[in-house]
């Protein structure tokens, strides 16, 4: 030990004296004593130890970090943790403070999103799913459906007649049309997207709409397709039909007006 600086020497004697035998202890004091180390200069250089000592603590501290095993199961148990370990940062776990608010956050988010998928209903989620059909850029981008179509809903005695006026708009890539529904004592109004789909064009109600005779449709309801056959338009009825004129698919019942 002749090699040794006098705060090692003490370290040895106050500090690590567990991890060194007994015969090495009274060396390191003889050591100081022949060295003619004052019990001042030894209470200095102990301070100066236990402050590393401290230093090197709040390092480690500092440092230490959760399992990702246990930021999984904090993450899932979010709400019982929110209590739970909130001075860690005082007492020097900094990274496992930080660690907390980012794992407690996620998991808040997670339960959150969970929530609010519950809340929507299948009505609304099929709404998305044909707002974001819409917002697609038209396969057959050279289709254009623009313009007035008309068809004559009625019976053979024509004392029931309802007119379909189908107006279609073009922006861009997409389609809206606006049908009007109208008799002689109503008139209902429906606004649409329409949705081109290979050859066809789909229209789809923007809300909740009440026809005759209490009649209702949705807005993920697919009310009726066209399809273009040169002049000629063909109908597909889904679920939307005619009231009065008794018909299956066919052709030449929308007439395109201008």
């Amino acid at each position: 030990m002749e090699n040794y600086s006098n705060k090692e020497l003490v370290k040895i004697i106050y500090i690590e004296h567990s991890e060194w035998y007994d015969e090495d202890i009274e060396e390191a004091k003889e050591l100081l004593k022949k060295r003619e180390v004052t019990e001042e200069e030894i209470d200095k250089l102990f301070l100066i130890l236990c402050d590393e000592r401290d230093e090197e603590r709040k390092r480690k501290t500092s440092n230490e970090g959760y399992h990702p095993i246990i930021l999984v199961l904090m993450a899932i148990s979010w709400p019982l943790q929110i209590l739970r370990d909130r001075g860690l940062k005082k007492e020097g776990y900094h990274r496992k403070s930080k660690q907390r608010i980012s794992t407690l956050s996620f998991g808040f988010l997670i339960y959150l999103s969970m929530f609010i998928s519950v809340l929507i209903t299948p009505e609304e989620k099929e709404l998305k799913s044909v707002y974001k059909e819409a917002a697609k850029p038209v396969v057959l981008d050279t289709i254009d459906w623009s313009g007035n179509y008309m068809f004559m809903d009625s019976t053979k005695t024509k004392k029931k007649n309802i007119t379909w006026n189908l107006d279609v708009t073009k922006h861009e890539d997409k389609h809206n049309a606006i049908v009007t529904l109208k008799n002689r004592k109503k008139s209902i109004i429906i606004k649409c997207v329409g949705l081109i789909r290979e050859k066809k064009i789909e229209f789809y109600p923007d809300t909740t709409y009440t026809l005759f005779e209490n009649k209702k449709i949705s807005y993920y309801d697919n009310l009726f397709s066209l399809a273009k056959d040169g002049d000629n338009i063909y109908t597909y009825w889904e679920a939307l039909k005619p009231f009065n004129y008794s018909t299956s698919n066919n052709w030449g019942l929308f007439r395109k007006v201008n």
